[in-house]
């Protein structure tokens, strides 16, 4: 993610854009529409402490000299691999997805809580980048179909199936539930349904846990 810092823009600033100082403190917009000379009405945080000050339509507090308490809007600029959530001032939660530079925006049928979204000129007010927890979400529902996000690679790409264990190895296991549990590998079977042998029984699938840790839920 960029950030970059762009002239005041009073349409944006009614939208919901990020507004700072040209010195950079922040700024809460609470009105765009005084009915006054200055119509822009703010609040500027400066040394821990709210201040109200009012502005002219183009963000300049001295309408047309430059001043360090003059408006800007601070844009951001997502870019590719970046994981965000999407349509956030939207009544529905929001979509948790990973950005990506081809093919426009489409829903990803790997997992049902996620998107791949154009990072081309995306400085949409209805985007932040995702929490911790959000992330967590998007990578659970990811392994569920046997998927895992490489940030190196930026990629979507298969968590690998590895039919060589050592003894007692700490594994990750799993039969067509929505989790991986924990245990310890002790065969593998071939020839059975369940093939991959551990201290709590026969599982279809198992990786190395070592490798996949953000996959157990404790």
């Amino acid at each position: 993610m960029k950030e970059r810092i762009m002239p005041f823009d009073i349409e944006k600033a009614k939208e919901g854009a990020k507004v700072i100082t040209r010195d950079g403190k922040l700024v809460k917009v609470l009105t765009c529409e005084a009915k006054m000379d200055t119509p822009i009405v703010v609040l500027v945080n400066r040394y821990d402490r709210e201040y109200l000050y009012a502005y002219h339509s183009n963000g300049y507090f001295y309408c047309a000299i430059d001043d360090k308490d003059d408006l800007m809007i601070k844009e951001v600029q997502f870019e590719e691999g970046d994981i965000i959530a999407f349509g956030c001032n939207l009544d529905n939660p929001p979509i948790i997805g990973i950005l990506r530079s081809t093919d426009g925006i489409h829903h990803d049928d790997y997992f049902n809580v996620g998107t791949t979204l154009d990072s081309t000129g995306w400085t949409c007010t209805n985007m932040r980048l995702a929490t911790k927890e959000e992330e967590q979400k998007l990578f659970k529902e990811l392994a569920i179909k046997g998927k895992r996000w490489n940030a190196k690679n930026k990629c979507i790409e298969d968590i690998p199936e590895l039919h060589q264990f050592t003894l007692n190895q700490a594994v990750l296991v799993r039969s067509g539930v929505s989790y991986w549990d924990i245990a310890n590998f002790i065969d593998y079977r071939g020839d059975l349904d369940y093939p991959y042998i551990t201290n709590r029984g026969g599982y279809k699938e198992c990786i190395d846990y070592a490798n996949n840790k953000g996959l157990y839920a404790i």
